[in-house]
């Protein structure tokens, strides 16, 4: 019993750990208070979308949501469980849901970096225009 629960301790602190994640695949879909839903479809049409400059951000959010809650699911019932088979495959159920989880932060926060360069971009080159005034 000893064992088993310092495997969970284990996989829990991997759960945290970014580069755990490396070579994970996302999952196929997510079952969510009993609705399924097509991970992998939703969201390569959210990177579609935000690529064609369509509405994708609200979308986004919810589903980043969403996965948070399934993946907190299987955390508990990963600690709750007395079976190493059910912990070995939740660890890799919620690792896939934790991948799934980053690309989405990832494409919410690559939003917010292109605001900022772009707003570093209007102010260097308004510094630009100036330095050109000074120089008369």
């Amino acid at each position: 019993m000893e064992d088993l629960e310092i495997l969970k301790e284990i996989y829990l602190k991997r759960l945290k750990d970014p580069f755990s994640t490396s070579g994970v695949l996302l999952p196929m879909e997510v079952v969510h208070d009993g609705e399924v839903i097509r991970v992998r479809r939703v969201v390569a049409d959210i990177k579609r979308r935000r690529e064609s400059g369509g509405s994708w951000r609200k979308e986004a959010e919810a589903l980043l949501k969403v996965l948070r809650e399934v993946e907190e699911g299987m955390v508990e019932r990963m600690k709750a469980s007395v079976e190493r088979d059910e912990v070995e495959r939740l660890f890799k159920e919620a690792l896939q849901v934790e991948r799934a989880i980053q690309d989405v932060e990832a494409l919410l926060e690559g939003e917010v970096l292109e605001t900022i360069h772009t707003e570093d971009f209007e102010d260097i080159k308004r510094w630009i225009e100036y330095i050109k005034k000074l120089k008369g």
